[in-house]
């Protein structure tokens, strides 16, 4: 088994791992790919055996959880990387872990797990995961964008 890293925390991921004790033994086990073109980055997504979230902090949701979910394969978070998308929690191939032991045993378990259940009709929370898409996100903002617009304010402020 391999952990596959894409994106610019490639390079801080290499920084830390070469002055660590272990440095051979660990990025043996890492293939950093660093920043990809979209095709490859999606490539990549739809080949994952699993995805990791390390997200400790920032505000909002996070595309990448979605991608994950949407993605119906493994997933291992922390508590923070799953803000806006609690309702998914209780999905089987979802771990999360609140401190460090229990993300790392996440890891371990979901390396040596068969592969979870494709996102594909008929597949157990593929409807739940249509909601991520951003044709069911956006649908109701031309709705919204109306209403607005037939109000002619916003917070109590009108539009210019």
């Amino acid at each position: 088994s391999r952990i596959v890293v894409a994106g610019s925390v490639s390079e801080h991921i290499y920084q830390t791992m070469v002055t660590s004790d272990w440095a051979s033994i660990n990025l043996s086990r890492l293939e950093l790919l660093f920043v990809l073109p979209d095709e490859d980055l999606d490539a990549l997504k739809s080949l994952a055996h699993g995805f990791i979230l390390p997200i400790g902090f920032g505000g909002g949701t996070n595309i990448k959880t979605a991608e994950a979910i949407y993605s119906g394969a493994h997933i291992v978070a922390t508590p923070a990387a799953f803000r806006g998308y609690e309702e998914f929690l209780d999905f089987p191939e979802i771990s999360i872990g609140c401190d460090t032991a229990e993300f790392q045993k996440a890891v371990r378990t979901v390396l040596q797990a068969p592969s979870a259940s494709e996102s594909a009709p008929g597949t157990p929370g593929w409807a739940s995961r249509q909601r991520l898409t951003w044709q069911n996100r956006l649908s109701a903002l031309p709705a919204v964008a109306s209403s607005i617009e037939r109000s002619g304010a916003v917070n109590g402020t009108h539009l210019v």
